[in-house]
């Protein structure tokens, strides 16, 4: 059960950065030279894993929560599912605060080919 639970919270992370990793984590082969194939064919690998992450999070939340089913009474399965969309919802607002953070413009590329940032 805790192995599934851990495996569960896992996924949830991958999930919740997952938006976030598809618009910025392209940054990551700057300096690659990428083709405009290439590219393409990156973000489209990157949505596909997105996609695959997300059934197997969905196939993973619905075992779990018919496994607590079974010993958790309603009122403890009702709490549960507030708490788990509360904090899904803390998480989306701490993704977009982070993403802001991120491209607010506190950093500045010393040059176009360099890799190393300076703070502003």
């Amino acid at each position: 059960m805790n192995i599934r639970l851990l495996t569960l919270s896992a996924l949830t992370l991958l999930l919740m950065s997952g938006s976030s990793f598809a618009q910025c984590g392209m940054s990551m082969y700057e300096g690659l030279d990428l083709t405009e194939t290439q590219k393409t064919q990156m973000q489209d690998l990157h949505e596909d894993h997105r996609t695959r992450m997300q059934a197997a999070h969905e196939v993973e939340m619905a075992a779990t929560k018919s496994k607590m089913a079974e010993f958790l009474t309603a009122e403890q399965m009702k709490a549960l599912a507030e708490r788990m969309e509360n904090r899904k919802l803390k998480m989306q607002k701490g993704n977009k605060s982070m993403h802001n953070k991120k491209h607010s413009g506190k950093y500045k590329m010393r040059n176009k080919n360099s890799t190393e940032n300076t703070k502003l």
